[in-house]
């Protein structure tokens, strides 16, 4: 009977011990969930992928996805730039049929990559956040979701002053205007990927600052900033050399001279 006594006396200590060292399931650490964005957390964002459609990706290339605030998209797939509207309803994105530049990558295995990221773009069903932070498109067909992590490049910012020396003041309606055009086709009219007006412009000198998205930086073309005063429809004073822009540093200033248009 003692035996029988003890016996249960263990077992009884046991599953009480058990129960002070088991953790409660409300205490466990939750897996991180996905969630549908909403528009204030997509639009504007930056992203870089790092797996299309459960295929991986090519070390070294650069394939970018970046919403900017009024719904337009752009980025790099692969070698080739391309260019749209997105529209998110839920989580449902919709991306406006997207026009791409026209350049041969380098490699076929990138030409290939590309082109399976864009089909990517064309077929999502839905898209969503996770707990860390990371962003994924479930496409139509797709073995797995595309997915992307945030993409840390900051905007580059371009700042200066305009002036000429003539001595010589400008009309109330005078107003500057500043780009930043890609030069890199003598052929073909320079793209401008970036711009400011300042209006009223002033006296002279005349500051700018501008910002340029570094998605729109095409590894390999040539940049140049160009500056112009109008007074209406009136050019008075305008660059009338090349100046290189976008050389590689974060933060540029240019102070430029402007000619006298005669």
């Amino acid at each position: 009977m003692k035996t029988m006594v003890h016996a249960a006396l263990a077992a009884l200590l046991a599953a009480a011990l058990s129960a002070c060292t088991q953790t409660p399931k409300a205490e466990m650490s939750p897996s991180p969930a996905a969630a549908a964005p909403t528009a204030a957390s997509l639009f504007p964002s930056r992203w870089i992928a790092e797996d299309i459609a459960g295929a991986g990706i090519i070390d070294n290339s650069h394939v970018t996805l970046v919403f900017q605030a009024d719904g337009s998209v752009s980025g790099s797939a692969s070698c080739n730039r391309y260019v749209g509207q997105a529209t998110l309803a839920g989580d449902k994105l919709t991306f406006a049929p997207l026009a791409t530049t026209q350049m041969a990558c380098a490699a076929p295995a990138l030409m290939e990559q590309e082109g399976r990221y864009l089909a990517v773009l064309g077929k999502v069903e839905r898209v969503a956040l996770d707990a860390n932070g990371f962003f994924e498109l479930t496409s139509t067909g797709a073995a797995k979701p595309t997915r992307f992590a945030p993409d840390p490049v900051t905007d580059i910012k371009i700042s200066g002053t305009a002036t000429y020396r003539q001595r010589i003041a400008l009309p109330p309606d005078a107003r500057l205007e500043v780009r930043i055009e890609d030069v890199s086709l003598a052929d073909a009219p320079a793209a401008v990927i970036a711009e400011q007006t300042v209006s009223p412009a002033g006296q002279v000198p005349i500051a700018f600052a501008l910002t340029v998205d570094p998605a729109r930086r095409v590894k390999g073309h040539s940049y140049a900033i160009r500056a112009a005063i109008y007074a209406g429809k009136t050019l008075l004073f305008t660059t009338d050399t090349r100046v290189p822009a976008l050389t590689g540093d974060p933060a540029e200033r240019f102070d430029l001279v402007l000619v006298q248009v005669r």
